[in-house]
């Protein structure tokens, strides 16, 4: 079973190490965003640098993303045709852990186990940003071995 990672451009480069590591066993790395911003608050130019600074870095990186997912999910009217002239695919989730909230694995994996299915693309976060409700990411991680087993049920 392999995953996706969207990175947040900065992190990814601070943890090179990591992202090699990840592209050597197989998963793919997405595009998240250098700035963790929304769109829908900001205007195209902006979403337009944002991007590009963050290809570049990964680029620099030895990775090629083809999978965009914004900060928040959020988009603006003009986000589609960003990640078009990037050649990137805009994507989402079906299925949110709401990790970010602290919740026990156990209930994470309650709240998510109805949307597992083929297909299914889980929203887990690996760091501590703005709103989170945790102090760390111990249930998240607690959460990958349930989760890894009932998705492949």
């Amino acid at each position: 079973m392999t995953a996706t990672f969207f990175v947040v451009a900065p992190r990814a480069r601070r943890h090179a190490g990591l992202l090699a590591e990840t592209v050597s066993a197989g998963h793919d790395v997405g595009l998240h965003c250098f700035h963790h911003l929304r769109h829908s608050h900001l205007s195209r130019e902006q979403v337009t640098r944002d991007t590009g600074v963050a290809l570049e870095v990964l680029a620099a990186l030895g990775v090629t993303p083809r999978l965009w997912r914004t900060p928040w999910g959020d988009l603006a009217p003009w986000t589609g045709a960003v990640a078009a002239e990037h050649g990137l695919t805009l994507t989402s989730w079906t299925a949110d852990t709401h990790d970010w909230r602290g919740d026990r694995a156990e209930e994470m994996l309650a709240a998510i186990a109805p949307a597992l299915g083929p297909g299914c693309v889980v929203l887990m976060h690996d760091g501590l940003g703005p709103g989170a409700r945790r102090r760390d990411c111990a249930e998240t991680v607690r959460l990958l071995e349930p989760l890894v087993r009932a998705a492949a049920a």
